[in-house]
Order: C-alpha cells, then sequence, then structure tokens
C-alpha cells in the first residue's frame, strides 16, 4: 500500500490509503517494540536498528536521484545540501528518524510505569501536534509529526498483551472489521486527507477514527490471511519493509525516466532490485553471524 499510494492512482485511491498507512508504520512500531529492555541498550538497539541503516539507504537514494539528473555533480551538491539541512521531505526515509526520536520519547515514558502516564502523554502529545498543525509549524526533518507519531507509538504499546487474542476471533466477525474499516476510512477520506510527513493531522477526530479504523483493517486482513495459509509468504515480505520502503520510491522515479508508460514492467524491475539487495544484505548478516560466533569459539 505504501508504494501504491506513492504512484499514480486516483486521487480518492490515493488519499485511502494516506489515512492510516504511516500511522500503521508507527502503531505497529509500538506494538512489536520489546519495551522492556535497559534504557541505554534500547538507545543502541533502535540506533542500530534505525539509523544505520537509515545513513546507508540515504546514500544510495542520494546517488539514485543524482542519476536522474544530467549534471549529476550539481545535483548531488543541492540534494545532498537541502537533506542535510530539511530532511528528506516527502521521499519515504522521512519517517525513521521521526520513529527513532519517537521511539526513544515513548520509552522514557512506559519506564515511569506510573497508572495513566500513558494517557495523559496521549492527551499532551496529541495537543502539540494539533497545534504545530494548526499554525502551520513545519520544523527540518519532519520534527513536526514527532509529537503525533508518539500518540500512535504509544497506542501500540497499549495493544501489546491484547494483539494475540484478536487472532482467535470468529472469521464473521473478522470480516465485519474489514468492512467497518473499509467503510469508515473511505468515507473520512473522501473528504480530508491525512499527510504525516507534513503533519497534516486537522481535522484531528475524524482523521483519528479513520487512522485507528484503517489499523484495525490491516490487523483484520492480516489475520484473515494467516488463517488461509498466506502469512509464510507474506511474512517473508515483511521482514523486508525496511528495504521496501527505503528504495521503491527512488528507483520508480529513476525506472520513470525510461519506461514510464509500462507500470508492470517498471514495479517488476524494481521487486527485482530490492530483492538482489535483500539477498545480497542476508548473506551479509549470515557470512557476519559465523564470523562473530567462530570468533566467539576462538
Amino acid at each position: 500500500m505504501m508504494v501504491l499510494g506513492h504512484s499514480s492512482l486516483p486521487h480518492w485511491l490515493s488519499n485511502w490509503i494516506w489515512s492510516f498507512h504511516m500511522p500503521f508504520f508507527f502503531f505497529v512500531s509500538g506494538l512489536t517494540t520489546s519495551w522492556g529492555k535497559n534504557k541505554n541498550f534500547f538507545i543502541r538497539s533502535k540506533t542500530q536498528t534505525l539509523i544505520s541503516p537509515f545513513i546507508v539507504y540515504s546514500i544510495i537514494n542520494l546517488l539514485i536521484l543524482t542519476f536522474c539528473r544530467r549534471d549529476a555533480y550539481s545535483s548531488f551538491i543541492i540534494y545532498a545540501t537541502n537533506i542535510l539541512k530539511d530532511g528528506w521531505g516527502g521521499i519515504a526515509l522521512w519517517f525513521i528518524p521521526v520513529l527513532w526520536i519517537s521511539l526513544l520519547v515513548s520509552k522514557i515514558i512506559i519506564d515511569i510505569k506510573r497508572n495513566g502516564i500513558k494517557y495523559i502523554a496521549l492527551i499532551i502529545f496529541s495537543i502539540i501536534g494539533c497545534y504545530l498543525c494548526f499554525e502551520q509549524i513545519i520544523l527540518p526533518w519532519a520534527l513536526s509529526t514527532v509529537p503525533i507519531a508518539i500518540v500512535y507509538v504509544l497506542v501500540g504499546s497499549l495493544f501489546k498483551d491484547k494483539i494475540n487474542d484478536l487472532q482467535n476471533i470468529p472469521i464473521g466477525k473478522n470480516c465485519l472489521m474489514i468492512i467497518i474499516g473499509s467503510i469508515i476510512t473511505l468515507v473520512i477520506s473522501h473528504y480530508f486527507r491525512l499527510d504525516l510527513a507534513v503533519n497534516q493531522i486537522l481535522p484531528f477526530i475524524p482523521l483519528l477514527i479513520a487512522s485507528l479504523a484503517g489499523i484495525a483493517l490491516v490487523i483484520a486482513i492480516s489475520i484473515l490471511l494467516l488463517r488461509i495459509k498466506l502469512f509464510s509468504f507474506l511474512i517473508q515480505i515483511g521482514r523486508n519493509t525496511y528495504e521496501i520502503m527505503a528504495l521503491s520510491q527512488c528507483l520508480i522515479v529513476f525506472l520513470n525516466l525510461y519506461i514510464k508508460e509500462y507500470v508492470i514492467l517498471k514495479y517488476l524491475i524494481m521487486a527485482l532490485i530490492v530483492g538482489v539487495i535483500t539477498v545480497i544484505k542476508r548473506k551479509y548478516k549470515l557470512v557476519k553471524n559465523a564470523y562473530i560466533c567462530n570468533s566467539y569459539r576462538s
């Protein structure tokens, strides 16, 4: 959905995807994060898994965008300067630093362990996010989005102990979640567009409802796919979400220079390139882990 949402879809369909796809990224990060880790270890872990590959993929994307221009050298300087100053703008990589900061702030909140502290934080950060949006305050590196991102991360953390129970709901209720989630997101996204890249979150209540309904929709679809034995295939794709997210948008920009009209071929080539990079990454990890194990044994 993220890849398609950045392509030439009809406006109504693009709005529908945008109404929940970025909130889901933040929500699922809160849902799957191990919050019980030591704070220092947590910071090191998130920096290694988010910021280190972010730097690598930023360089790759910078090179791709540079080769899209004839004046490659001057384009490289302009792109690099703008990225260092303002971040990635609307290109998909923008949300990684936002996610990193949001996870660190959420960790501080969760570690307080006082009843209701999460709910108080939800209200405070929602108000801050709405204020920044209302005043049209756009900070560099999409930092205006951090407050609302923290809200979705904390909501995800609240559901951490409940998500497994959803896998046991009857198929009828599961399908009902899909139908209701689809209707709510389609209706609200018809009137309002959510864009977390620029912290466009107003009117807050309708867009919040749409994003939560969309999150429930994705979860319900995932549970349904698990039941019809497609989960093992999709989980392999899910493990490579970072590569898909980080490279797809700039690769499409590059491929549009040569095969813009051939949509299917364009996306097949993109999938092939991302697949090759994923295999290389996996091989590198295996070799690295084997080296570490051998060094440990020695």
